[in-house]
């Protein structure tokens, strides 16, 4: 590796780590705004590091799009009155990570505000409500 590229690399870690002291110089309210801000925009691997997601990456775009269906199934669960319209491909990955979490009560609760013909037409809402139902009255 040639000197410059060295330090070019050392100047780049000054500078980050300049960045994460400056940061945490922060007042509360900032660094959490910094922390939406990073989590709506950005990608995390295995390390808890950020990166760009890759538009060409199918693994990412998974991770965008379940990202934004959580979402929406988090406004589903905060919101106190029953849904007419909403998508079932939200509701099932809510139910799908609520389960994972053992989180049964989310599970029922939003289950008991849609509309019963689609519990009972689509097989996965219906299993993970039943199973939650059993789990919390057992």
């Amino acid at each position: 590796m040639s000197a410059d590229k060295v330090r070019g690399r050392k100047a780049a870690l000054r500078h980050a780590e300049q960045l994460a002291y400056d940061v945490a110089g922060l007042p509360m309210a900032l660094r959490h705004l910094l922390r939406l801000l990073l989590d709506q925009n950005f990608l995390q691997d295995e390390q808890g590091r950020y990166y760009v997601p890759d538009p060409a990456n199918a693994e990412d775009l998974e991770k965008i799009r379940r990202r934004a269906l959580l979402q929406e199934f988090a406004g589903y669960r905060q919101s106190g009155k029953r849904r007419k319209l909403f998508r079932t491909e939200a509701v099932r990955a809510g139910f799908a990570r609520a389960w994972r979490e053992r989180v049964f009560a989310t599970i029922v609760e939003v289950a008991e505000r849609l509309p019963e013909q689609v519990l009972q037409e689509d097989p996965d809402l219906l299993m993970y409500y039943d199973a939650a139902m059993l789990r919390i009255n057992a």
